[in-house]
């Protein structure tokens, strides 16, 4: 066959690109579609299909010496040499690249032009992309680094690299929930917005040219197909688009009829991601198989809405649930929030018709805000009935209590109202049945008027606390309520009242006011005669007494509620209350198992009142999470959290602040298991319920002291040293001491392993000085500190002293089993310590004594990062003692788990690795195992 012109080139280039992306065997019917459409076409794609086959007959590629991938191995290109490839096309293949010139560590990927295809409208492509990267500096696009000619003559570009994954594969991955995947697809919307505004359609959207980093940044690639455009009067358009190389699976209506490309063209392949991204499932491929059926899915058929995608998917097994769980969701549920707008907003973007989708990028994002927000979209009919129940969604939430008291107060209303019910039915009962003490009756009616007063209370708050509608914040609100409150008689109602906006105080980050209304309503229940009331705000004193650091106080205010409640089953409720204050008090004071006696007790009467409503089964079973959290049972805890989040996800409360708290405090537990990537991942989510998107202001500084630690445990420590900054700042303006001490602790670890030895350690001083006026010596805060002294020695280059230092934290880690957490930490510093110190032999018995330990913190098969670094020293002393082939084992099974749960580029790993590959380069001699200090 004669080799086409550079006309011809020009016309069917796109047609080869996709022709050859197919397996061998969907060539021939993708040919014929072609036939039935452009016949020409199809006899030139043909006819090189079939040389091309030939071709691979005769190995004539392989023996051909500048084509093989193998031979472009060291290739040097500009200031670059060419490492390994990363992927090839129809068109060029992508490398990645070191800089060669040892100025400085760079890794960027190169893009090669194929040697067949180096003609004139080839190398006019690459200079297109070229082009339309110079002009693009969005920090979410690859941007372009150098262009230039190869020694072989190949065009090539130099390119950013991303070490990333498909945005579809990194979001099931990481199981992200259809919330978060709409705010990061989001973050997609924003490049191509920049592109539109610089005149360049993309064209070829997909989730290959979407990536997202291990941080969850996107970045878009591959302008290879871009076009700029001209602008007309009334619309951005391109003619010619059948030169367009296109992916048919994303391609717009438009594209596959020959039709004009517009910017609404891209807008048509981000409505098909987003579909991708939601449910799984690609809107026009359901039950077609070749290319023809695609095409005709694409121009004609319009796509289910993506519900009942998720419904029919729902009958399809294993397929759909493991569809959901990616989702961490169901089916059903699924489906439920898929319903409505998003369907709605889908619909509108994936329109045949260009002019019927959204008319730009931003358009399509501010619908996607104004849903997120529970706004009325732009793509609906603006009925009224519409916008009330939005305005209705919306604002429930700044109505009650505007941020985090929402849900405590609308589910105190809603509980005030359930229970004047209850009590107005109990006190018929009671007034039917002759045979019904006086004294029941009496105290269903007390129970009654009490529920009567608190609903009014709420209902004035609700609607005259503000008056005209002005917002108003949960401090107003609780502020006005605690006025009417304290000006009040001193009744049982008033007593229960101030001791809820005490308790919501705490709720919304104002825990010096929350002491302050708990004090008072305590005081004032002391001249009350129900027993009900005086116990549960003795227990509730207590829970907040604690926070300043007097345990053994709040211990027996603890014990002087639950003494003072009878065995009557009227009151098994306010001794469920009473359990649950007693909990929140052992877990402050470090007493874990005791705080798991205190839940189980409050669920066996919750249990037995008949009152274990799924609301409060699910605050049980997070008290419960977090207790097996604070006595070190974590792998109970996981389990626990995990059951939590399904009952909070059943009901319909995954995005509220209680779910804040949830993923918060699991995130904790995770990075407690060694798995810090998913630890960050919740923590990360956590934050991002709390921050509305955007609202930073409404962040509790603890959730920045937690993302500190997660850092930390990630190796990067100026990120970590800023977020304790700005946990320990919103701390001290909050008046929260306790969060200011967490602060300023992994503060100082941050700045001591970053180097920042003497910052590091004043402050560490500081905080030891907070710790020792607070808790006796054996607490676990100043075990803490013990451990961070370890650090600060060893960055000195004092080893003696940091070993020293790692016996004195051992023993007050020691003769508790509450902190086998604290002593597999340290056993694995002081052999570390002991590595360095070259006594190899002990480390090796320090290494195996942590790893019993750990075996008593996992479960079987556990993949934690805790055991790969505890392999890694391991690995480090049998290298010392000789043992190469003990150390290649231990050396295996630390990447093994240091990897996917601390990451590939974690210091750790890089070590690991690098030992690895010595022992292969050298197999009779051990790399030196006497590196600088550990971080």
């Amino acid at each position: 066959m004669a080799r086409p012109s550079p006309e011809t080139w020009h016309s069917i280039s796109h047609l080869l690109d996709e022709v050859l992306d197919l397996a061998p065997e969907a060539r021939a019917g993708w040919l014929a579609a072609l036939g039935a459409r452009d016949p020409r076409a199809a006899e030139a794609i043909g006819g090189w299909l079939d040389e091309l086959q030939a071709l691979d007959a005769s190995r004539f590629l392989a023996d051909r010496p500048a084509e093989p991938t193998a031979t472009l191995v060291g290739l040097e290109v500009g200031a670059y040499r060419l490492v390994e490839p990363l992927g090839q096309g129809g068109m060029g293949t992508v490398w990645l690249a070191e800089r060669k010139d040892g100025q400085f560590d760079q890794r960027v990927a190169v893009k090669l032009l194929n040697a067949a295809l180096m003609d004139r409208a080839g190398t006019d492509r690459f200079a297109r992309e070229a082009g339309i990267l110079a002009r693009l500096t969005h920090p979410s696009i690859s941007r372009l680094l150098d262009a230039g000619m190869s020694s072989l003559g190949a065009p090539y570009l130099v390119l950013e690299y991303v070490d990333g994954a498909h945005i579809d594969a990194s979001c099931d991955q990481r199981r992200l929930p259809l919330r978060e995947r709409l705010y990061l697809f989001l973050d997609v919307l924003a490049p191509v917005a920049h592109a539109h505004a610089n005149l360049i359609v993309h064209r070829d959207l997909k989730p290959a040219n979407v990536l997202v980093t291990a941080d969850g940044h996107v970045k878009l690639l591959d302008f290879g197909i871009a076009k700029l455009l001209s602008a007309g009067p009334d619309d951005v358009t391109m003619s010619g688009s059948r030169d367009a190389a296109l992916t048919p699976a994303f391609a717009a209506p438009e594209q596959l009829s020959g039709g004009s490309v517009t910017t609404a063209t891209d807008v048509y392949a981000l409505g098909v991601l987003l579909y991708l991204l939601a449910t799984g499932r690609h809107p026009s491929l359901s039950g077609t198989v070749t290319p023809a059926g695609l095409v005709e899915a694409v121009v004609h058929r319009d796509p289910p809405p993506a519900s009942e995608m998720a419904r029919r998917a729902a009958d399809d097994g294993q397929t759909s649930d493991s569809l959901a769980n990616a989702r961490g969701t169901t089916p059903a549920r699924l489906a439920d929030a898929l319903a409505g707008d998003l369907d709605t907003i889908l619909a509108r973007a994936l329109k045949k018709s260009p002019r019927e989708r959204y008319a730009s990028v931003v358009e399509f994002a501010a619908d996607l805000r104004r849903y997120l927000r529970h706004e009325p979209i732009a793509a609906r009919p603006d009925t009224w009935r519409y916008r009330a129940a939005k305005f209705t969604r919306r604002n429930r939430a700044a109505v009650a209590f505007g941020t985090v008291a929402a849900v405590a107060l609308t589910g105190g209303l809603v509980g005030t109202l359930l229970q004047a019910r209850r009590a107005t039915a109990q006190a018929a009962r009671a007034d039917r049945q002759a045979a019904v003490a006086t004294a029941e009756r009496d105290f269903a009616r007390r129970q009654l008027m009490r529920a009567e007063s608190i609903n009014d209370l709420n209902a004035f708050l609700i609607s005259d606390a503000a008056p005209g509608g002005a917002p108003f914040t949960a401090r107003d609100l609780l502020d006005r309520a605690r006025q009417i409150v304290s000006r009040q008689q001193a009744d049982d109602t008033t007593i229960e009242t101030m001791a809820a906006i005490g308790n919501l105080y705490s709720t919304v980050g104002e825990t010096a006011l929350s002491d302050e209304v708990l004090a008072e309503a305590y005081a004032r229940s002391r001249q009350s005669t129900d027993v009900a009331v005086k116990a549960k705000t003795a227990c509730e004193y207590g829970s907040t007494v604690v926070r300043s650091g007097d345990a053994a106080r709040a211990r027996a205010l603890i014990e002087e509620g639950l003494a003072a409640l009878p065995g009557d089953p009227r009151y098994l409720m306010a001794r469920m209350a009473c359990h649950m204050s007693g909990a929140s008090v052992e877990n402050w004071a470090g007493g874990g198992e005791a705080s798991i006696q205190h839940v189980e007790a409050a669920r066996t009467a919750a249990e037995q009142s008949g009152a274990l409503t799924p609301l409060l089964s699910l605050k049980i079973t997070m008290n419960l999470a977090e207790s097996y959290r604070i006595a070190g049972r974590y792998g109970d805890a996981d389990v626990a959290f995990r059951d939590a989040e399904a009952r909070l996800t059943a009901l319909g409360r995954a995005d509220t602040e209680r779910a804040s708290v949830l993923f918060n405090n699991w995130g904790l537990v995770l990075g407690s298991l060694g798995r810090p990537l998913d630890s960050e991942r919740l923590l990360r989510r956590s934050v991002a319920i709390s921050s509305a998107r955007g609202d930073e202001s409404r962040i509790e500084p603890v959730s920045w002291a937690n993302l500190a630690v997660a850092a930390f445990d990630l190796a990067r420590y100026d990120e970590a040293a800023r977020l304790a900054e700005r946990a320990r700042a919103g701390a001290v303006s909050r008046k929260d001491p306790v969060v200011r001490d967490q602060a300023l602790l992994i503060g100082a670890r941050a700045l001591v392993a970053g180097g920042h030895v003497a910052a590091g350690t004043a402050m560490l001083d500081e905080v030891e000085g907070h710790f020792r006026e607070m808790f006796p010596p054996t607490h676990p805060a100043l075990v803490a500190t013990a451990i961070d002294r370890i650090r600060v020695f060893e960055r000195r280059g004092d080893l003696d002293r940091a070993l020293t230092q790692a016996d004195t934290a051992l023993a007050m880690a020691s003769g508790d089993t509450r902190r086998v957490g604290y002593q597999r930490v340290v056993r694995r510093r002081r052999a570390e310590i002991l590595v360095q110190l070259h006594r190899f032999a002990e480390a090796r018995a320090e290494a195996a004594r942590g790893l019993e330990m750990l075996a008593s913190l996992f479960p079987p098969n556990a993949v934690a990062g805790a055991i790969g670094l505890m392999h890694l020293v391991l690995a480090e002393a049998d290298l010392g003692l000789g043992d190469t082939a003990g150390a290649r084992e231990a050396l295996d099974t630390a990447l093994r788990h240091i990897e996917p749960t601390m990451g590939a580029q974690h210091p750790h790993a890089v070590r690991a690795r690098a030992l690895a590959t010595g022992l292969t380069a050298s197999p009779a001699t051990s790399p030196s195992t006497s590196g600088s200090p550990r971080r």
